[in-house]
């Protein structure tokens, strides 16, 4: 143990070669500080994969997902991120999973969620037009604000985006609010909306995630922002993912 830390030792003097005291304590320091960072990004990845397994998510797209695992957690490591931000989270598109079996995977008090957006029996994979170009892929968002950060607003449109675009951001879409409510547990804090989706078979209606009396998850749909109350918030995250 000793020959190996005396290894290591050695390693580092040409690193820090020309450099002064101070200097080098600063190195260290700040090396020490990302490395923590690193290990909760790292363990921030495999507690999501653990939940997608612990819900059943099929094998083949956990290993498509574990894959991305070092360029994700380098990506949120040049990142910074306010302190109610999410690093990052998983999203599944509706070509490998429905919305709905994905619903069944968002649980509150261990009860699952549901869909209630279809009026008929007829329960196609993907239910939302998407504003955004995403990918076919499984992939990953990033620095995601849950939405409580717009609950306390009387949420408008035009002035969401007006706002959210100005940072650079994008709202999240549907299939991303879901992902959102799986990792998370951000439905006992409000009522999201995914609002760079519309449901296809209501036409202009968002769709959002709420938890009905009955205590199970639901993704519901909503024509009006202006009637939202201070429940409701709208959730965005970076505009860049990785795949």
């Amino acid at each position: 143990m000793k020959s190996d830390t005396r290894n290591k030792v050695e390693s580092m003097i040409d690193v820090f070669k020309g450099l002064t005291h101070k200097e080098i304590n600063n190195v260290v320091s700040l090396a020490k500080k990302q490395r923590i960072i690193k290990d909760s990004l790292e363990a921030l990845f495999g507690v999501q994969i653990q939940t997608l397994k612990d819900r059943r998510c099929p094998k083949r797209i956990t290993e498509i997902l574990m894959q991305t695992q070092p360029r994700v957690v380098a990506k949120a490591l040049k990142m910074r991120f306010k302190n109610d931000r999410i690093p990052f989270l998983p999203v599944i598109p509706c070509n490998y999973i429905t919305v709905f079996s994905q619903m069944e995977m968002v649980l509150n008090e261990n009860m699952a969620g549901y869909s209630s957006i279809y009026r008929s029996n007829t329960t196609p994979a993907n239910p939302f037009s998407i504003n955004l170009k995403i990918p076919e892929e499984p992939y990953y968002i990033f620095n995601i604000e849950d939405g409580t950060g717009t609950k306390s607003k009387c949420p408008n449109e035009d002035e969401i985006e007006r706002q959210i675009n100005k940072c650079d951001r994008v709202c999240l879409t549907g299939i991303e609010i879901i992902a959102l409510a799986v990792h998370s547990d951000v439905l006992s804090k409000c009522r999201i909306i995914g609002m760079n989706s519309y449901c296809n078979e209501w036409g202009a209606a968002f769709p959002f995630l709420f938890v009905c009396g009955t205590k199970e998850p639901v993704l519901g749909y909503i024509y009006e922002l202006n009637n939202c109350d201070e429940r409701y918030g709208i959730p965005s995250r970076d505009r860049s993912v990785m795949v």
